[in-house]
């Protein structure tokens, strides 16, 4: 086939942004044709990346990719008016100077994340006449109510109101809509996208960088002794995350259980407070130890000395058909998961048997969990990572991936249903 690549985020920008990119090369390696339309590098910073200054458009080649990229405004910072600017400019480029590399193709997939992909999309579905396979990554507008970077009561309903009729419109254009989790797909079903036209394909992690490794050099450095079992958080420090839950439960962690160490690796604005809590702690077998930003280049060597990831979740609506990109990043790198997540999350962790799983919000369940970890012992966590691995090929991997949305786009472009 023909396929595009319809993706606002793309390499060679880091972190959640390189998954559009793993698609189209995976694609392209099983012979497709693949072409991609995006924007100039500015994630996550919002500085344009050096080699590639900002024009109307340009078209460049990477491996067996044909890329264009064109005009937005670089912005990722807290400002509500500057990240609407960086979504609609290159919503507006896109349709207008970009969408013209998709001539001639036979299907294009479509990274619903920001929603002002939408006009693009649109132009490719009518005007060009093309198959559109919507992508919902994100859950709009919920995803911007928890994040709270909208606080008046007014601007959320008029937003709220002005992104759900967007949403509509765009639904009704493409020819497919997948979600990514199934409680989402049971929210877009609810919001009017027929059960016919919908489908669950989950992400894949990036498997460059999460990957199994047995590397646990990194023990010794933080003098952790051989058979103590070691918890790591590695993230953003934020209220989303739910970390100050960990914190609280190794405050109330019982004093004749196995000792534990809790690495806590990542910045953000909840990181004073945080350490401040830890500092409080007077549980004698629990070392709680904030590690600040680790590079990238030595993130890997980390995550591989932990026994078990903690990830975490404020508990709301919206976190509950969540499916955190830890999840698969954790899966993917073969290590067990103490989670503390409610929904399509917990289930998925649950039926692996690849972790440990508290109800969100609960210090006293997580404080549980993290002695059933500690009991389970490093060689039972192992085997537990094991499952978490097993699991992560068979349903969530790049290639599993990669065959849902080939068998989508052939039943587009057939008239089969997908």
């Amino acid at each position: 086939m023909r396929i595009g690549i319809l993706s606002q985020w793309f390499d060679p920008e880091p972190g959640p942004a390189r998954l559009p990119g793993a698609l189209a090369h995976s694609l392209a390696e099983r012979g497709h044709e693949v072409r991609v339309l995006t924007g100039f590098p500015n994630y996550p910073d919002g500085v344009v990346q050096d080699g590639y200054p900002i024009a109307w458009r340009r078209d460049e080649i990477d491996r067996d990719l044909v890329i264009r990229r064109v005009a937005l405004y670089p912005s990722h910072d807290a400002s509500a008016v500057r990240r609407t600017a960086n979504y609609a400019s290159f919503g507006v480029s896109a349709a207008v100077v970009g969408a013209s590399v998709f001539k001639g193709l036979d299907a294009v997939w479509v990274s619903n994340s920001p929603v002002t992909v939408g006009l693009p999309a649109w132009r490719i579905a009518r005007a060009m006449r093309l198959p559109v396979l919507l992508h919902v990554l994100d859950l709009w507008p919920d995803n911007i109510v928890s994040s709270e970077v909208v606080t008046s009561r007014r601007a959320t309903a008029l937003l709220l109101s002005s992104v759900h009729r967007w949403n509509r419109w765009m639904y009704r254009t493409a020819s497919h809509v997948s979600a990514i989790s199934p409680g989402i797909a049971r929210i877009l079903e609810s919001r009017g996208v027929s059960a016919g036209k919908l489908s669950y394909v989950p992400l894949w992690a990036d498997e460059q960088t999460f990957r199994p490794s047995s590397d646990d050099g990194f023990r010794a450095t933080m003098a952790t002794p051989p058979d103590r079992v070691t918890v790591l958080y590695a993230g953003t420090l934020g209220r989303a995350q739910a970390i100050d839950r960990l914190v609280d439960a190794c405050n109330r962690y019982p004093r004749h259980e196995p000792s534990i160490d809790v690495w806590i690796a990542g910045s953000g604005v909840e990181e004073e407070e945080l350490r401040r809590r830890a500092e409080q702690s007077r549980a004698p077998n629990v070392r709680v130890r904030f590690l600040g930003r680790v590079p990238t280049a030595e993130m890997r060597s980390v995550m591989s000395a932990a026994d078990i990831h903690f990830i975490g979740l404020r508990d709301d609506a919206n976190s509950t058909v969540t499916l955190p990109s830890k999840l698969q990043a954790t899966m993917a790198s073969a290590k067990p998961i103490l989670l503390s997540v409610a929904g399509d999350a917990r289930a998925i962790v649950d039926e692996a048997g690849a972790g440990f799983t508290a109800e969100p919000g609960s210090s006293d369940a997580l404080t549980r969990a993290l002695v059933q970890a500690a009991r389970s012992g490093r060689p039972r966590l192992c085997e537990m990572g094991h499952a978490s691995r097993t699991a992560y090929d068979r349903d969530f991997s790049l290639a599993a991936g990669t065959t849902r949305i080939e068998r989508i786009l052939d039943g587009l472009t057939s008239g089969a249903p997908a």
